[in-house]
């Protein structure tokens, strides 16, 4: 179903409703407790559903549906006809660097990164012979070595270094293959990539790791674009929204992704610490 002006115009409609109400609730004492009973907890808990959903908070592991193909798009727009280099950290079998290559074409180079030896022989076969996808089985974090890469399964697409506790999903992430662990500073100064057009990072909740393991090129200005996943795993990791933005928001500027552009988050507040699937995009500041 689409979303036509009358929809539109029904949520505005809504949304004045509800600030009429919001300013009531603090001069009405009986309004503001009447609105806390039990009895209408089942609407507020479908109205913040919807919400979430409506704020593109739910739907981000879904790449047809999160909107990440309007990254491409304003790729293309910012940097016209020029080469474009895209390090795809959490390549998992690849649907998101056959993205790039279909949306950038020619121009773009995408390095991928899958840790997994399952996912990675399945990332193999898919580019075989492609000149424009570099590929590496290694995972990217905060510091060289060699870690335990947590999986669910041998073709687990929640795979990480970072121990998860999944039982409320029903999950066993006690498995486990040794990885080799990389950082973006050296992987681009080893391989003579002088600077990055965009660093698309879903690592399961290691992406502060891998942001951090690339603070040279970030606090160099030689990143321009960063698209990072906040989600549930973050948890496990014991990261918030907040340190993404301390770490990223002195030169770039902070937008939610939607399904047809972007949204903009001009400072931190809590109320961002949403642990559902969440696409950002971090555009450095010219």
């Amino acid at each position: 179903m689409p979303v036509t002006p009358q929809m539109i115009d029904e949520f505005n409609r809504f949304v004045d409703l509800a600030t009429t109400i919001m300013k009531e609730i603090h001069t009405d004492p009986e309004l503001h407790r009447g609105l806390r009973v039990k009895e209408l907890q089942p609407v507020w808990e479908r109205l913040h559903l919807l919400a979430l959903f409506g704020l593109n908070n739910v739907s981000a592991g879904n790449l047809p549906e999160s909107g990440e193909e309007v990254v491409f798009e304003i790729l293309d727009r910012s940097f016209p006809e020029r080469p474009l280099t895209i390090l795809d950290v959490g390549a998992n079998v690849g649907d998101y660097t056959a993205l790039a290559l279909e949306r950038l074409g020619s121009r773009v180079t995408v390095h991928s990164f899958e840790p997994l030896p399952t996912n990675f022989e399945r990332l193999s076969r898919r580019f075989a012979g492609e000149s424009r996808v570099v590929l590496n089985r290694k995972a990217l974090g905060r510091e060289p070595g060699v870690l335990p890469f947590y999986v669910d399964g041998e073709e687990s697409t929640i795979g990480s270094i970072v121990p998860r506790s999944l039982e409320h999903e029903r999950k066993s992430m006690e498995a486990r293959v040794e990885v080799p662990v990389g950082t973006v500073d050296d992987y681009c100064a080893e391989r003579g990539v002088a600077g990055i057009d965009l660093l698309k990072v879903d690592v399961e909740g290691a992406d502060l790791h891998t942001l951090m393991g690339a603070r040279r090129l970030l606090s160099s200005g030689l990143v321009a674009m960063v698209q990072f996943e906040f989600s549930g795993a973050q948890i496990d990791a014991r990261h918030f929204f907040k340190d993404f933005w301390k770490l990223l928001s002195p030169r770039y500027s902070l937008y939610r992704i939607l399904t047809n552009g972007l949204y903009a988050v001009p400072e931190y507040n809590e109320r961002y610490e949403v642990f559902w699937c969440t696409n950002y995009l971090a555009v450095l500041r010219s």
